[in-house]
């Protein structure tokens, strides 16, 4: 026995079992239903309390909280599970949502002792709370499909049976053997071969087989009209089924039969169709079946599997058949036999839609999830109805596609349906009520199959969402690179406005500052530090929202139009001439890092779209720059000293109450160590934010290479010297060689000197004046007290020989 509700208040079922005379503590309730239409609220089971208490025990399928006050009761909401025991009472998320048209088999078990609740659908545990006090219930009789003091919004539409209530906790192996039916059980407090008083209530008897066939065969087959065999495969796509590859002379018939297969005497393709040959090309069904890859090797057009036809002569294949070379790739029935045939020829084809096949109407605007999603039932040879979760139906009439609420007898939208074969895709339909704040006119929905992690393309067939806008084309109709922009601004989005804190809006926003150096070039006659870096400032802008972005960020650009528009950070380089600063224009680069964080769907919009919110999804914006940065050298300890440069960075036009800098900025070199003079030791970064302006400052040591000065200035003085003082010990009738060659030194040393005094820059504004200058004159004066040994020495005793 099954029994049918309405969707009213005054259809239920009592169960007229007594049982206020009971302590009921440890207890199980379990029941199969099948849901028609998902209610705001949909009570499946209540227990009503003697007079003096009211309602103690409800089973419900939900949508949103119930109100209800009870001691126990059960609800299924439409994706998640709530469970109240005394003063107990939690959600729970189901494994996977409902659907409409489904048998399911539900079972709650509560156990006093060890104040354990679990829960279990189609035999599978889904739910374990332990810790759960209950106390005493007291029940008087049980209700099915309707709820205690319930209005009409609450009554269940679908089916239930095998309803029972025992008064202890089932183990996990006798509900398993219940949901498979290999247990009959009846409930020792309420059984379902007991006594029910009906109201408004449809007794139906479905076999046991189908009530418990958790994959019932529910399978439509589609005719599909005179096209191509790539239009046809991408209709049947699109409608979330394939068309049939039979390898069998039965299983050609099968292919026509499973069309009208409630019609006797048809024994053929060609005797189905006959009523449409004038449309279907004498009566010809493609096939899915084709070689174009490699010829005379047949694979499926859906699956690409190989497919194990029988060999030419077998009677599966007609006359001659297959005969069209590499011309002819696909397959198309004719009668039991089948021929190969041009995939551009058009004929007809059989789709098949496989069972519990869920859709999703996109583009409307509902608060609730339930309204979108529909489930699709044959209603003709070549028609499809869409049953909504809630009372939305769509089907065929007058030559329109009409969207209306069943519930409410009125008329959503309609779509040519001469046009449009099919209402799946992304199709412009017209409204004739007021939708999403719009007033009726036309707007585009889409009725599409695609699963999770899925694209639909504007023909409704689906991609992975990977495929999409990643700058080549996936979809037949190229609508997978369309709409492809990645900010989308938000109605109150201001340019010239900072972007504020996404913690809290009233506190700082933080800049994240990537410095990466490059190249600097050290020019010590002016103290300035050439320097050729990469800046990489990052923030979080929860005005905006992001979409259609990769795991790949270089592949989340955003375009030179849409960055004009976004606001970005002014950073000062104070410590430059002319305050130089960061600028937005055609050599920066913007883009998105998704990171891991979650993404949002928003079924208001026709495209899927994956959202991203701009409070917890990073923008960032990289420029290179070549500046000269002032610095200060003090050459005490030249050439063993050791000099530190600084890049001075400060945000511009908001103070350090709204922006600061993050303290996880980073800055490296990244360029050679060794230059002409120094070489580069630690780079550091600090940050202020307690100034006026936040601010951040880029340390750069540089370590004196002082085998350069050694090399270059002290050595050849040194060298000179040692010449020069060498000359003292030439015999003393070599006066001249001894003269010329301290003359020699000496004139060396007066070029380096003068050389080094006259350089382009004065040499009060040299900043190694003052320290080369004092070297040189302690080689100069060294050397010319060498000169003048030479006097005493040599002089007297060249005048004693002379006369």
């Amino acid at each position: 026995m099954n029994l049918s509700f309405a969707r009213t208040q005054s259809s239920f079922a009592t169960s007229t079992r007594d049982l206020s005379d009971l302590v009921i503590e440890d207890n199980t309730v379990c029941l199969r239903f099948r849901v028609f239409y998902f209610r705001q609220v949909s009570s499946l089971v209540s227990a009503r309390r003697p007079t003096r208490t009211g309602l103690d025990i409800s089973l419900s399928i939900y949508a949103c909280i119930s109100h209800l006050s009870a001691v126990i009761y059960l609800q299924v909401l439409f994706k998640t599970i709530r469970q109240r025991i005394g003063k107990f009472s939690k959600f729970f998320d189901l494994p996977r949502d409902l659907e409409t048209w489904r048998w399911y088999h539900f079972c709650g078990t509560y156990m006093s002792l060890s104040s354990e609740l679990v829960l279990y659908l189609d035999g599978q545990e889904v739910i374990r709370e332990e810790e759960v006090e209950a106390g005493r219930v007291d029940v008087q009789h049980l209700l099915l499909g309707l709820g205690v003091n319930m209005g009409s919004s609450y009554a269940f539409s679908g089916q239930i049976t095998q309803a029972n209530f025992w008064s202890r906790a089932l183990s996990e192996k006798q509900v398993r053997e219940l949901s498979d039916c290999t247990l009959d059980l009846g409930g020792d407090l309420v059984s379902w071969e007991g006594e029910w008083n009906l109201t408004e209530v449809t007794v139906e008897n479905i076999p046991n087989s189908k009530v418990c066939d958790k994959d019932e065969d529910n399978t439509t087959y589609i005719l599909l009209a005179l096209q191509s065999f790539p239009s046809a495969a991408s209709t049947c796509k699109a409608m979330g089924g394939y068309i049939p590859a039979p390898t069998t002379v039965p299983a050609s018939w099968t292919l026509a039969l499973t069309l009208l297969p409630s019609q006797p005497g048809i024994m053929s393709t060609h005797d189905l169709i006959k009523p449409y040959s004038d449309r279907c090309n004498g009566g010809r069904l493609f096939v899915g079946g084709t070689d174009e890859a490699k010829e005379d090797e047949w694979r499926d057009a859906f699956t690409g599997e190989l497919l194990a036809f029988p060999e030419r002569e077998d009677p599966f294949w007609g006359s001659g058949e297959p005969n069209g070379w590499r011309f002819q790739n696909c397959l198309t029935t004719l009668g039991v036999y089948v021929s190969d045939t041009q995939c551009l020829r058009e004929s007809c084809s059989v789709c098949r839609i496989p069972s519990h096949q869920v859709w999703t109407l996109r583009g409307i605007c509902e608060e609730e999830t339930r309204h979108y999603y529909f489930t699709s039932s044959k209603v003709g040879l070549n028609a499809t109805a869409f049953q909504g979760y809630t009372g939305y139906v769509i089907d065929a009439a007058n030559e329109l596609w009409v969207f209306r609420d069943e519930i409410k007898g009125v008329v959503m939208a309609t779509l040519n349906a001469t046009e449009n074969e099919h209402p799946v895709g992304r199709r412009l339909w017209n409204f004739e009520q007021p939708q999403c704040d719009q007033d009726p006119g036309p707007r585009y929905l889409s009725l599409i199959s695609c699963r999770d992690g899925q694209f639909a393309c504007d023909d409704g067939s689906c991609i992975a969402m990977r495929l999409r806008c990643d700058m080549k084309y996936d979809c037949r109709d190229k609508s997978d690179e369309v709409r492809c922009a990645i900010v989308e601004f938000g109605p109150q989005y201001e340019q010239t406005l900072p972007a504020r804190s996404p913690v809290n809006p009233s506190g700082v926003l933080l800049l994240s500052a990537d410095v990466l150096i490059e190249t600097i070039n050290i020019i010590s006659t002016d103290m300035i530090m050439d320097a050729s870096f990469v800046l990489e400032l990052s923030w979080l802008d929860s005005r905006v929202t992001y979409q259609n972005l990769k795991a790949t960020t270089s592949l989340n650009l955003i375009p030179w139009h849409l960055a004009q528009k976004l606001w970005a950070p002014t950073i000062l380089f104070t410590n430059t001439d002319g305050n130089m600063r960061t600028v937005v224009d055609i050599d920066s680069t913007l883009y998105v890092d998704r990171g891991s964080g979650a993404f949002q769907t928003d079924l208001t919009r026709p495209d899927v779209v994956e959202l991203y919110p701009g409070s917890s999804t990073i923008l960032s914006m990289s420029r290179k720059y070549s500046i000269q940065f002032k610095c200060h050298f003090d050459l005490t300890l030249y050439p063993f000293d050791s000099q530190h440069c600084y890049m001075k960075l400060r945000v511009s036009g908001s103070t350090s109450d709204y922006i600061g800098f993050n303290r996880n900025s980073t800055a490296r070199y990244n360029g050679s160590e060794l230059l002409m003079e120094y070489s580069v030791g630690e780079t550091t970064l600090s940050v202020d934010n307690k100034e006026e302006f936040a601010a951040l400052k880029v340390k750069l040591e540089l370590i004196r290479r002082s085998g350069y000065a050694i090399l270059n200035i002290y050595t050849p003085s040194l060298t000179l010297i040692i010449i020069s003082y060498v000359t003292l010990f030439f015999r003393a009738d070599m006066f001249e060689v001894r003269v010329m060659s301290a003359l020699t030194a000496l004139l060396v040393l007066a070029t380096i000197f003068t050389q080094f005094l006259f350089l382009p820059s004065t040499p009060s504004s040299h900043p190694y004046f003052p320290y080369i200058f004092r070297e040189l004159f302690i080689l100069l004066s060294s050397n010319f007290l060498i000169f003048l040994s030479l006097c005493p020495i040599d002089i007297p005793r060249l005048l004693f020989y002379a006369f």
